[in-house]
């Protein structure tokens, strides 16, 4: 499983850098690895998540959909996170009844 998460990671920075050497270098990499890393995330979901022209990456419709699926998996938590209404501090917790004050 780690390593399926750790394909998805160098997805992103590939999709979000346009590039395996711009990904490689965040993520202090080879270029070699993430170029590995890709091929076997393209071969786990049977389809090409990048078309290769020149020097650029660039998304295929594959490649979209699983990068709005990343997107949403990590922003939305955050989001929702944030317009809850704003929580009583820890300090106000009683740890002896398990009550907010």
């Amino acid at each position: 499983m780690l390593q399926s998460i750790d394909r998805l990671k160098v997805f992103y920075h590939v999709f979000d850098k346009g590039s395996v050497i711009s990904a490689a270098k965040s993520l202090n990499v080879s270029q070699s690895s993430v170029s590995q890393s890709l091929q076997k995330l393209e071969s786990e979901i049977k389809s090409p998540l990048f078309t290769r022209l020149y020097k650029k990456l660039v998304p295929t419709a594959a490649g979209e959909r699983l990068f709005a699926t990343i997107i949403q998996s990590i922003w939305w938590p955050r989001l929702f996170w944030q317009l809850l209404p704003v929580r009583k501090t820890r300090s106000s917790f009683n740890h002896t009844t398990g009550q907010l004050h």
